[in-house]
């Protein structure tokens, strides 16, 4: 027996503090999506750079086309029992558009964070519905990867179990690696490959244990794709640093029907090349990753992304510097959101 339920963070419906309107926590008309990935994937800097890339509709990317002005709401507790507050997207933000390094989350920072987007549906565009992304900026040793115990089941349940669509972390240098690597490189790839195996695994037992059997979308980001680790010097420089290198003019190209339908059309090109390199490899470790991400919806989706340039992030501790080029330009990274938009919920097109 399934005892599947709506994932929120409170467990109860309540208007979320400090909004300044109605809009409630839990809207019965929100599908929920999840990210999930163990430490050290870019899962906080994908959740940051895909609220950054939401925060005003017309600069949206991808997603312009379907959102409202204003659609973008951001929640935080700190356990799931606290009653969520709304936060200030641009604190929020504040660490990543300066080029702050996030640290890393320990178990005595962990949060529960869910952004909110409106979007148009329906044949004319006009119903209103939402996606809720959720994201647990927890410790990925002390949850993700961790064998499960009761706590960590509770809390896997609670925020993964109810999510229609699922966004695994990997960055993309693990599972295609550049021959050049030190001998540094290829253990932690292995520690990586090893801990993605184990979030796998806690997930599902989680459906196992809940009976569930419901379909769930999955798309599998490919974290870090600008960093020169990676295997894929084209797929780099055609789908990574050449966005970098227009990426107003993409923003542009991306509001209209036209763009938003070659974009896809490019995202579908790039995925199913990348599924052919994973049936190519010769390490069944990676081999196999996308068959274990088929949750009864098909493959799942391959998307190489970059959340913030690896390469300027990492140029010493002057942040000051990077201030004055500008914020960080994310690559592809609401294209997951975009995915789950078409694919789930018959989003205007």
């Amino acid at each position: 027996m399934s005892t599947e339920e709506p994932s929120s963070l409170t467990g109860h419906e309540r208007p979320a503090a400090g909004t300044g309107d109605d809009e409630p926590f839990e809207r019965a008309d929100s599908f929920k999506v999840g990210i999930l990935g163990g430490k050290g994937v870019g899962k906080s800097y994908l959740f940051q750079a895909i609220t950054y890339r939401t925060y005003a509709g017309t600069h949206a990317g991808a997603l312009t086309y379907f959102l409202d002005q204003d659609a973008t709401r951001l929640w935080r507790a700190l356990q799931r029992s606290d009653q969520p507050e709304a936060l200030n997207i641009q604190r929020f933000l504040k660490s990543f558009t300066s080029w702050e390094r996030l640290p890393q989350t320990m178990l005595l920072t962990q949060s529960w964070y869910r952004l909110r987007l409106s979007y148009r549906s329906g044949l004319l565009g006009r119903r209103r519905s939402a996606v809720d992304l959720d994201f647990f900026d927890g410790s990925g040793e002390g949850l993700f990867e961790a064998l499960p115990d009761a706590a960590n089941r509770e809390v896997w349940r609670a925020g993964f179990l109810a999510a229609r669509v699922l966004v695994f972390c990997l960055p993309l240098w693990v599972v295609f690696p550049a021959p050049q690597l030190t001998d540094a490189d290829w253990e932690e790839r292995q520690s990586r490959l090893e801990r993605f195996e184990q979030v796998v695994q806690n997930y599902l037992e989680l459906r196992h244990r809940a009976g569930s059997q419901r379909p769930v979308d999955t798309v599998l980001a490919l974290t870090m794709a600008d960093d020169l680790r990676g295997g894929l010097p084209s797929l780099r420089e055609r789908w990574i640093l050449h966005y970098l290198g227009a990426a107003d003019s993409y923003l542009q190209e991306l509001r209209s029907a036209r763009g938003l339908a070659r974009y896809l059309a490019n995202a579908r090109q790039v995925s199913a090349l990348l599924h052919q390199r994973f049936a190519a490899a010769s390490d069944p470790f990676v081999a196999g990753i996308p068959q274990k991400l088929d949750l009864g919806r098909g493959r799942p989706w391959l998307i190489p992304l970059s959340a913030i340039e690896g390469a300027r992030l990492d140029q010493g501790d002057a942040p000051a510097a990077r201030r004055a080029i500008g914020p960080p330009v994310p690559v592809h990274v609401e294209l997951p959101l975009l995915l789950t938009l078409c694919g789930s919920s018959n989003a205007l097109m």
